[in-house]
């Protein structure tokens, strides 16, 4: 099992999650040097995980947590769950539902 393996399941489990198989995806273009995005298949279902640099840019992603929240409760959008949002080592997470792409 790779670091970044280990990485992705300690996530997951901070969330109660069991990772069974993970997909790098395209996603997080904002900053391509420390971002990356996943499709997380877990016992529970699938998620959507994105990774970034926890010092590079501090509480992006609890902000856009609130954004999401935001968006959902007005009720005129589909937008995903918010699972977690979080850190683990140097990297910050933030952990949504998964929504399949439509057209």
């Amino acid at each position: 099992m790779t670091s970044s393996e280990n990485h992705l399941r300690e996530i997951a489990a901070q969330a109660g999650l069991h990772l069974q198989t993970h997909e790098c995806i395209h996603g997080g273009d904002i900053n391509q040097a420390y971002n990356q995005a996943y499709k997380l298949n877990c016992r529970e279902g699938r998620f959507f995980l994105k990774l970034n640099h926890a010092s590079k840019y501090p509480l992006m992603f609890e902000k856009e947590a609130r954004g999401l929240d935001a968006l959902r409760k007005s009720g005129t959008l589909i937008v995903p769950c918010v699972i977690s949002v979080g850190a683990l080592n140097e990297q910050q997470y933030l952990l949504l539902e998964w929504l399949e792409p439509g057209k």
